[in-house]
């Protein structure tokens, strides 16, 4: 059973004392909550306890959504950069992604299909989905969907071999330009000898 034990005033709103959950910082409206301090609460008020306070995060959560779509990770960053006290960032995003505004694997799907038509490998898409919070079973997952990229490293290799053959000092410089768009040598190799002279 969840208690309010005591509810005062911060620098941005208000700290809430809940057992057994420790000091929560609240920004929002306290009338919905004096009437529970010092009372026992029962499921459903401690539901709704959480209703309340989890609102002005939900809130900012959703509208931070409706600009861009984002990652749990992000979104949670977002929020706590906004001042929403961890707990409830964190029940807001549940929220989110029960109503299913937040979606991490839909998110990595567009974001890799969107690099991938940018020209980027496999390896970049990997390591820019980590940086942005996605679980490596979601990222691996939607790389195995996507393939190794066969059509943009040959697209980019005719856009620099033309209508000709590239000699070896080209070649070079097109796998390494291709490595550092986070495709893997054993992708480009096959494709390069194809349009390199002997």
């Amino acid at each position: 059973m969840a208690r309010i034990l005591a509810l005062s005033p911060s620098e941005d709103g208000y700290v809430i004392e809940l057992e057994p959950y420790g000091e929560i910082s609240f920004k929002g409206d306290l009338a919905p909550l004096r009437p529970l301090v010092g009372a026992e609460l029962d499921r459903e008020d401690e539901e709704e306890l959480w209703g309340v306070l989890t609102k002005p995060a939900l809130s900012d959560g959703a509208a931070a959504l409706a600009m861009r779509p984002m990652t749990r990770a992000m979104l949670l960053e977002k929020l706590e950069d906004k001042g929403h006290d961890e707990q409830l960032a964190e029940r807001a995003a549940d929220r989110l992604e029960s109503y299913g505004a937040l979606d991490d694997a839909e998110y990595a799907r567009m974001f890799a299909q969107e690099r991938r038509a940018r020209g980027w490998g496999s390896m970049r898409i990997r390591s820019e989905l980590r940086r942005r919070g996605v679980d490596d079973d979601i990222t691996e997952e939607v790389l195995d969907e996507l393939g190794t990229g066969e059509e943009a490293i040959e697209s980019f290799i005719l856009s620099k071999a033309g209508d000709g053959l590239l000699d070896r000092k080209e070649a070079k410089k097109v796998s390494d330009a291709l490595m550092r768009r986070g495709f893997r040598w054993q992708d480009i190799a096959p494709i390069l000898r194809e349009y390199t002279e002997e």
